[in-house]
């Protein structure tokens, strides 16, 4: 019988919750060439909550609804709000607070030699916030990669 590649994943508690379609074969392309889709999710959190982030992943994440604050270990804290886009670096440490109830959409790539390429390099190498964004084609973007991930 033919096993879907991507788990679904509801996660919900009285600040959060969470839809996420995970790969389930994701170990193996850990740290290779191969730019690897390790998941696709949707995040709501209300204001109040905080918490940290630290994963084995590239995480690309857009926000749909309200403020947040990421500080990411030894680096100033940066304001997120509606419409920016921003990263998440694998292996390293970040802390959160939602100052307003958030929303975002979020694509989890592998770690490996082509994404750290990709990302490391000129503006994205030091730049963790994009404001500014254009929105419209990023949630396109997010909109197919949700339909790959949702039928395998």
């Amino acid at each position: 019988m033919f096993e879907q590649p991507f788990l679904r994943s509801d996660i919900k508690s009285s600040q959060h919750s969470e839809q996420l379609l995970l790969a389930r074969n994701r170990i193996s392309f850990l740290n290779t060439g191969v730019l690897f889709l390790a998941g696709y999710g949707e995040s709501v959190f209300l204001a109040g909550k905080a918490g940290n982030l630290y994963q084995p992943y590239w995480s690309f994440q857009l926000v749909t609804e309200g403020v947040f604050q990421l500080t990411q270990e030894g680096k100033s804290p940066q304001k997120i709000r509606k419409g920016d886009f921003f990263l998440t670096r694998p292996g390293r440490h970040y802390d959160f607070e939602v100052l307003e109830n958030v929303e975002k959409r979020y694509i989890m790539v592998s770690h490996g030699v082509l994404v750290t390429l990709l990302c490391e390099q000129g503006y994205l190498a030091e730049e963790t916030v994009i404001q500014g964004a254009d929105t419209a084609y990023i949630s396109r973007v997010f909109d197919t990669i949700q339909a790959l991930a949702a039928s395998g």
